[in-house]
């Protein structure tokens, strides 16, 4: 550009002076060179001080006059010196366009130097397992979680369980609880009811249906009453029922002047009771029904001696086998005696027959029993029932025990066993 400005300035002064070599005092110089002169009027004297060479004309134009005659640039601004364009690199994407969801890279002129679209994240990476496909959400305790497709959002909203942002502005006491409604803080009790707190004797109750007792009183029973009639005492019925029934009352003395009947399952009393004559029983005694117990014809219970009394025992195959003794009863006490009135047997046979050769024998004195089972029924294979034979003049010891044993062991392994049922007696001396 400088070049151009150069000749057009050059032009011009050469036609407003003298041409260089355009007549013969000054020939035509077709390629000056800077120490080439021009000549500065056009008088005919040669003044130096009238001439200009190129090279200082040059210099003048491009030195004195402030024209731009270079231009450079580095990148990213390109320049061309000879013609003195200007330009700024701006090529830096391969191809201009749209990137969605795009990953650039910018240089330090804030150039895009590098761009690319990428995909919607779809999977997750958990515990080094990929997880693809449709991201539920579970809701947790008292919050709602909904998405919307359209706007791409999901809201997460609280149902007003524990912790703020409930729902619940009034809290109402029902049947049996005091201390409502609560509308910010309070207390919720159970309400009391019209019973006196504290302890009823046999008591009658009423119980709502919040299984409140509503209404309780205490009663008082007459047991010994119940026991002699199973009526009722102070207008209270009471059943004894139920096998385990229990009475305890240590110590204490119950009578009546009344009459009737009780029916119980099960009666069982704790310590000693007194009968109709306030007399505590023995051993061995029982309680009976005495019409003169009190005496000029008032009847009562009271404690007697029993006539009879009735023992059962079982005898093993491995106890005959043996010849093992086996208790029936145990010893009555000093100063008394077992007599046995009768005695039966039941034989239940099992897969092989015994072979005993004298009598089975259930005595207190061994030498001398007071009963005996043949045995011959014992060979027979087959199951039977026996009356025992009274012996003459049995032996019977003070204070022993009745027993049950063969006179000897089998000669031959039986597998049957024997039911004993025994009627008997305690006599004193």
């Amino acid at each position: 550009m400088w070049i151009c400005l150069l000749l057009l300035l050059l032009a011009t002064v050469v036609s407003k002076m003298a041409k260089i070599g355009n007549t013969a005092s000054y020939p035509l110089k077709s390629t000056p060179v800077g120490a080439d002169t021009v000549i500065g009027t056009d008088s005919a004297d040669n003044d130096s001080t009238k001439q200009f060479t190129v090279q200082g004309l040059a210099n003048f134009v491009t030195g004195g006059g402030g024209v731009v005659n270079t231009v450079t640039g580095t990148s990213p601004i390109q320049a061309t010196p000879s013609s003195g364009n200007v330009n700024v690199s701006l090529a830096t994407v391969s191809s201009q366009g749209k990137y969605d969801y795009a990953t650039v890279i910018v240089d330090e002129y804030g150039r895009v130097i590098a761009a690319n679209s990428n995909t919607p994240v779809t999977s997750a990476a958990a515990g080094g397992t990929t997880l693809t496909g449709n991201v539920t959400f579970a809701a947790g305790p008292n919050t709602i979680v909904t998405g919307d497709a359209s706007t791409n959002t999901i809201t997460i909203e609280s149902t007003g369980g524990a912790g703020p942002g409930g729902t619940v502005t009034q809290v109402n006491t029902g049947t049996g609880l005091s201390g409502g409604p609560l509308t910010t803080t309070g207390t919720i009790a159970l309400a009391n009811t019209a019973v006196t707190a504290g302890s009823y004797t046999a008591p009658t109750i009423a119980v709502n249906a919040q299984g409140q007792i509503t209404s309780a009183s205490s009663n008082t029973i007459d047991l010994q009453y119940v026991l002699n009639n199973g009526g009722v005492s102070n207008g209270q019925s009471v059943i004894l029922t139920g096998t385990g029934v229990q009475v305890s009352a240590p110590g204490a003395v119950f009578t009546s002047s009344n009459t009737g009947s009780t029916v119980t399952s099960d009666l069982r009393v704790g310590n000693q009771l007194l009968d109709y004559n306030n007399t505590f029983g023995s051993s061995g005694q029982v309680l009976v029904a005495d019409p003169n117990a009190g005496g000029a014809g008032a009847p009562g219970v009271v404690w007697a001696n029993p006539s009879t009394f009735t023992a059962t025992a079982s005898i093993s195959s491995a106890a005959l086998n043996a010849g093992t003794a086996v208790q029936v009863i145990s010893a009555p006490g000093a100063g008394k005696y077992i007599q046995v009135i009768s005695a039966a047997a039941k034989y239940n046979y099992g897969t092989a027959s015994y072979s005993f050769s004298q009598a089975l024998k259930l005595y207190t004195n061994l030498t001398v029993p007071q009963f005996e089972l043949n045995e011959a029924f014992l060979l027979l294979p087959s199951s039977q029932i026996r009356a025992m034979s009274l012996t003459s003049s049995g032996g019977i010891n003070e204070n022993t025990a009745l027993f049950f044993a063969p006179t000897a062991a089998s000669t031959v392994t039986g597998d049957g066993d024997i039911e004993l049922n025994v009627q008997y007696r305690i006599v004193e001396f």
